[in-house]
């Protein structure tokens, strides 16, 4: 499987548990496969991002450039087809989207 497929098998097996789907929920319970959904390093990112509430706050913890994590919350919400995040002011909450993947993120770590 591509990468590009796997990512967007793992955004629509996503969308379906959000839905309450029946379908069995692929992203992240696969730690074989996470390579091809969402690799470790994102998985974390994501979790510092939430936890520490800025990303200049979690650029800094994770010593990447601010721009660069950016982007990468950009194209994590994006491959997923999810708003992650809602900018208040100079912070980011989570959408209730984003509690459900970040719950899901820490099982995985776990």
């Amino acid at each position: 499987m591509t990468e590009v497929g796997a990512a967007e098998l793992a955004a629509e097996e996503w969308r379906n548990h959000q839905q309450g789907s029946n379908t069995k929920f692929l992203f992240p319970l696969c730690r074989s496969g996470i390579k091809d959904a969402m690799d470790l390093r994102r998985v974390r990112t994501f979790i510092t991002v939430a936890e520490l509430g800025t990303v200049s706050k979690a650029a800094l913890h994770l010593r990447i450039a601010q721009p660069a994590l950016s982007r990468q919350l950009a194209d994590l919400g994006q491959e997923l087809g999810l708003k992650l995040f809602d900018r208040v002011g100079r912070r980011l909450r989570l959408t209730g989207e984003g509690e459900q993947l970040l719950g899901d993120c820490r099982g995985l770590l776990t």
